[in-house]
């Protein structure tokens, strides 16, 4: 014995002050952990937005170094860069330097390093030089530009960096122009793009020394990078973030980013300044989260009672709209609630819509049926009235003709096609009488037998026609169905006909009838044309038609077999078809019921 208890309920508002106090605890513990997590992301964020930092001053230094190729470039290709005419271009290199504020020198060197031009001396003063640096040997090697790492100036001693471009002449190197840049010019530029007070920027060649930097430039220019950067560069050259100490002995958060060059830049933000204003964030979240903790338990105090009256009055539309009644228009100041009583209007309004539309849809639906009906008994009725005179009209003409065979051959041609379209008119009267329920059978106890024999004499001259043969099994004693008689021949007849259409001059039909002891079989085979998978369950829908190349040739319009599935199974039987493939026959089954087993409608 079971017993059902019933459940307890509660108020939205009792369940709402609740729920406030059991998550006040959790929430706040949750808060803390977020906040943590805060924390953490902070970081994170600071390291993302220096490396991003470290990676944008990249690309503007990479950018400044592309014009400075550029500009040599031009330079290498204008006419005076010629034997017997590098005075000229002498005069005018020297004015460039003064003019470009990033250069401070111009040399022509050959492919043997020789100095031809030196845009710092006189025309006539250059010395006889040769030079060794490896972004002009690289520049002879390869054809292409190259930006320097520090080197010593053989000129003045000093570290130098600079850039140089081949003079291509005839499609060869012929010379190689170079310009010495400015480290100030650098470092500036570097200091210019810096976005925070107290951070350090500094460029470091392949070598790991200082190209650039935004503070004591000069003082630390073509010094070594400290150890723990060589170290990280060594570990991760292309860029990253890590704690680092500057030269000038500081900690930093510093990010570094390599450029296409083989320089590196590197930018760092002092540690402790970082750390502040995440504890500052942290601080001002904090307190904040405890402020929306506490409002938000007070604020679902007074909520309850609002969204307790708006939930009550949407059960009420949803009992209203399931009772397809009109559903009473609501407002609600949430605009959730105040969206599903607009939904539930709106539901109910398209329900009535859906019904009348549907009503209107069957009215019509009803109507063109009826209409359909009563043109296919109109056209079966017209077709069938001058049927009649053409068949007495060959008939007579049969009996009054010659000896000639053409004109014979003629008239049994006439006679066929007319009995043709006799069949197929019959057929399209019995299906709209089916339709309409105008059809009525006179069943009786009959043979089955002998409404075989009836349908196969009925075909036989189709079949003689054709050069088919046809065989009939039938038992020693013939099963007894109680069924109409002309009906169930029509429908063997049926079956017989289109296994004659279907199968080629020469072809095998059988019949046979079998009491199977549950009912009665009768099986018509055929070695025709045969059936694809997808047509079986199709071929008794009414116009269907077999898919092959012959079909049309042979005519009809696919109401035979969709009749006799009706006929069939208005005597309380069934018809199936069966094919192993195309080309491989059909054979159609019919069951129909003993006359003892058949019970009165």
């Amino acid at each position: 014995m079971s017993t059902t208890r019933a459940s307890r309920t509660f108020s939205l508002q009792t369940l709402l002050v609740t729920l406030s106090a059991l998550a006040t605890l959790p929430l706040l513990a949750f808060a803390l952990w977020l906040l943590q997590l805060v924390w953490q992301n902070g970081r994170a964020d600071a390291r993302r937005d220096l490396q991003q930092v470290a990676a944008t001053l990249a690309a503007s230094l990479d950018r400044e170094l592309a014009g400075s190729v550029r500009e040599l470039q031009r330079l290498a290709e204008f006419p005076t860069l010629a034997p017997g005419r590098l005075q000229e271009f002498h005069a005018y290199a020297r004015t460039l330097v003064e003019r470009n504020s990033g250069w401070d020198n111009v040399v022509i060197t050959d492919l043997e390093g020789d100095v031809l031009l030196n845009a710092a001396l006189p025309f006539s003063d250059v010395p006889p030089l040769r030079v060794d640096v490896a972004h002009l040997a690289q520049v002879r090697r390869t054809g292409l530009p190259a930006v320097s790492d520090v080197y010593e100036s053989r000129r003045t001693g000093g570290a130098a960096i600079g850039v140089a471009v081949p003079v291509i002449r005839d499609g060869a190197v012929r010379w190689v122009l170079s310009a010495r840049l400015r480290p100030d010019v650098l470092s500036r530029f570097v200091g210019d793009q810096l976005y925070r007070d107290g951070a350090i920027a500094a460029v470091v060649d392949r070598q790991a020394r200082i190209v650039a930097r935004s503070r004591d430039a000069e003082r630390f220019f073509g010094e070594p990078a400290t150890g723990d950067l060589q170290a990280a560069l060594r570990v991760s050259p292309e860029r990253g973030v890590d704690r680092l100490t500057t030269l000038d002995g500081a900690t930093v958060l510093a990010a570094w980013q390599r450029l296409p060059s083989g320089w590196t830049v590197t930018i760092g933000v002092p540690a402790g300044v970082l750390d502040d204003a995440l504890r500052r964030s942290f601080g001002v979240l904090l307190a904040f989260g405890l402020i929306v903790l506490a409002a938000g338990v007070g604020a679902s105090v007074l909520l309850g009672r609002s969204i307790s009256r708006s939930i009550e009055a949407v059960s009420l539309d949803a009992r209203a709209l399931a009772a397809g009644a009109p559903v009473t228009a609501r407002r609600s100041p949430i605009t959730q609630v105040a969206a599903l009583f607009e939904s539930l209007r709106e539901a109910s309004r398209v329900q009535r819509e859906k019904e009348e539309a549907r009503d209107r849809a069957v009215a019509a639906l009803r109507d063109a049926d009826r209409r359909k009906d009563e043109f296919l008994a109109m056209l079966a009725h017209e077709l069938r009235n001058p049927l009649a005179p053409l068949r007495n009209a060959i008939g007579v003409l049969a009996r009054t003709l010659g000896a000639d065979p053409i004109p014979q051959r003629t008239v049994a041609m006439a006679d066929r096609q007319v009995r043709q379209l006799t069949r197929l008119v019959d057929d399209l009267l019995d299906v709209s009488r089916i339709t309409q329920g105008k059809i009525a059978l006179d069943r009786r106890p009959i043979a089955v037998s002998d409404a075989v024999s009836e349908a196969v004499e009925a075909i036989r001259p189709a079949l003689e026609q054709r050069g088919q043969r046809i065989a009939v099994r039938l038992p020693p004693s013939s099963p007894v169905a109680r069924a109409d008689g002309l009906r169930l021949a029509q429908v063997l007849e049926n079956l017989l006909s289109n296994a004659s259409k279907y199968t080629d001059p020469g072809g095998f039909i059988e019949i046979s009838v079998t009491d199977t002891g549950e009912g009665i079989e009768i099986r018509v085979r055929d070695t025709g044309i045969g059936l694809p998978p997808e047509q079986l369950d199709r071929v008794f829908d009414l116009f269907t038609q077999v898919e092959s190349g012959s079909d049309r040739a042979q005519g009809g319009l696919g109401i035979g077999l969709s009749l006799v599935r009706t006929l069939v199974e208005l005597h309380g039987g069934r018809v199936s078809a069966h094919s192993d493939g195309p080309g491989r026959g059909a054979c159609f089954v019919v069951r129909l019921p003993h006359e003892a087993d058949v019970v009165e409608a």
